[in-house]
């Protein structure tokens, strides 16, 4: 063995002990601790599973993912025949392969499995997932890390974590015990994630689940793998108002129309006017941000106030609505940063303590009943850079989930009948793992009216980054949006850079391209910019360079 190989062999084998580390946590009689792995020299891994050439792309239904058989009274064996591999599972747990394109879904009153299988190329990608999915352990705020272990049994690796949170009290039955367990088989890994409302130990465990792991080459090709998708809206909840802006725009006879995001800072409502006159074209929606107002920056007593003062702020833009006869695409987020909290504010909202601000908020909504307004919680959820992404509470996007019902359920007791509910992931996912799967974040039909959906050419500023037109953007988005969706869909926010590439030539073939798209009704072009330092880099105003507007007023007329 040359010193290369030795070198990277003793790297690898470093990364892995640091991020494996054995805690003092006693195992379970049937795992026995060997050591940590070593990869192979080269960093290639090899994958003997051959998956099938897909016949077509036709999606097939549910009962073709799998099939089960009876072990013993209490146990049957699962078959995943999307992922190649069987189980045996206890006989009370439900199977849900509504997703299984993503994963399968076990389920009985106390615990929740997930199954996830990924494939890797090189053995550095792999270590990447196992590192990188647990880096919210880093907030021991939230997360008590209960157990790490690792082991070798013949040519298969094991990778077993466990940790818990608290309890969330608007929560029913909160499953805050998790374990995750990383089988890995040459270029596969297949994630077993659990959590449960008890701990593990109580439950009888889990690794005789794991052990009793199969694999075997797929026999449906993923192609074909069925997910339930998004069903229809229905409007029955609305008051008259917001169902008439409902048909004016998402229609299916409906034509495309266009918004604007009018930051204060490049001029507001009053540029957004200006704008309109020269292109005699009015905007039928506009985009405000908020944010939830951060608690532990405040006493009590003034917390109150700031956010009566915040929501003051925020009333401006219904009131404009409501005198221009606009809607409002209103997006409400969680705060980038919160000073010295280290908690997570999605479990501080779940367990009760910003629900004075979630009541004035709504009620706020609820006063201006003439406005309809395109709710937009928490986007790109499945983006890391997210606080509320699962990436930063246990990989568990019911999360977002709950909180999302928790707000709607809010909105309900507020009277918001005038609002419309956006669901909007971002177009691919970070980090693009199957535990971070849009899917898996998707709240259910009823509460949900609205699919959102968003992507941008960013320009060439940023290393690595590329000039895209509409359709390189757009048709892989709308191919999902055609296979999995029913409901309306809206550009929540888009724009095109004017560094990289001929705007005006990219706008005028976004026009040409629209009417391939013709469940997208509706777009809100973001009317700003993107900075490095002082250096404007990614200019993405809807009146630059010369010419824009132009193009704009001989589509938009």
């Amino acid at each position: 063995m040359n010193s290369k190989v030795k070198k990277l062999i003793l790297i690898t084998t470093l990364l892995s002990i640091t991020f494996f580390s054995i805690t003092t946590a006693a195992a379970p009689d049937d795992i026995r601790i060997l050591s940590a792995p070593i990869w192979m020299p080269d960093d290639a891994l090899l994958d003997n599973e051959n998956t099938p050439i897909a016949i077509d792309d036709t999606m097939k239904s549910e009962k073709e993912m799998f099939f089960t058989e009876a072990v013993s009274a209490k146990r049957v064996k699962f078959t995943n025949l999307v992922d190649g591999y069987s189980i045996v599972i206890p006989s009370s747990l439900n199977i849900d392969m509504s997703l299984s394109d993503v994963g399968a879904i076990f389920s009985d009153d106390t615990i929740t499995l997930k199954i996830f299988k990924e494939s890797f190329d090189t053995a550095s990608e792999r270590l990447s997932y196992l590192n990188y999915s647990n880096r919210f352990l880093d907030n021991t705020s939230d997360h008590k890390l209960i157990k790490k272990e690792s082991f070798i049994q013949g040519t298969t690796e094991y990778f077993i974590t466990e940790w818990s949170r608290k309890r969330l009290s608007k929560v029913k039955d909160d499953r805050n015990y998790y374990a995750c367990v990383d089988v890995c088989i040459d270029a596969r890994v297949y994630t077993f994630f659990l959590n449960s409302n008890i701990p593990f130990n109580l439950y009888g465990g889990y690794m005789d689940i794991v052990n009793s792991l199969t694999t075997f080459d797929p026999t449906v090709p993923h192609i074909n793998a069925y997910n339930a998708g998004y069903k229809g809206t229905s409007t029955s909840r609305l008051n008259s108002s917001a169902k008439r802006t409902y048909y004016n725009l998402f229609d299916s006879d409906a034509s495309f129309k266009m918004g604007m995001f009018p930051p204060d800072k490049f001029g507001g409502f009053a540029r957004m006017e200006e704008i309109e006159e020269q292109l005699d074209y009015k905007f039928c929606a506009f985009l405000v941000y908020t944010e939830i107002a951060d608690i532990s920056t405040s006493s009590p007593d003034h917390y109150a106030s700031r956010v009566k003062d915040y929501l003051k702020k925020v009333e401006r833009n219904f009131t404009y609505a409501q005198s221009t006869e606009r809607a409002i695409e209103l997006t409400l987020q969680t705060p980038l940063s919160r000073g010295e909290s280290p908690s997570n504010m999605m479990y501080e909202i779940l367990d009760g303590k910003y629900d004075y601000f979630i009541n004035e908020y709504a009620s706020l909504i609820s006063k201006y009943s003439d406005v309809t307004v395109l709710f937009r919680p928490f986007n790109e959820m499945n983006g890391d850079w997210c606080n509320y992404s699962s990436f930063h509470t246990s990989r568990d996007p019911k999360v977002y989930v709950d909180v999302y019902r928790y707000l709607h359920e809010k909105f309900d007791e507020a009277g918001c009948n005038n609002t419309l509910w956006v669901w909007n992931p971002n177009e691919i996912s970070f980090p693009n793992y199957k535990w971070n799967n849009q899917s898996l974040y998707y709240p259910g039909d009823k509460y949900v009216d609205i699919y959102g959906i968003t992507g941008y050419n960013t320009g060439t500023y940023y290393e690595g980054e590329s000039w895209r037109s509409f359709d390189e953007i757009y048709a892989p988005i709308y191919e999902k949006v055609l296979q999995l969706n029913e409901k309306p869909v809206m550009i929540t926010e888009f724009s095109c850079s004017a560094i990289g590439g001929d705007k005006v030539a990219w706008i005028e073939d976004m026009f040409l391209s629209l009417p391939k798209y013709d469940k997208i009704k509706l777009g809100i072009w973001w009317h700003a910019t993107d900075y490095d330092g002082e250096n404007l880099s990614r200019p993405y105003f809807i009146d630059t360079p010369e010419g824009t507007l132009d193009v704009f007023d001989k589509y938009l007329n």
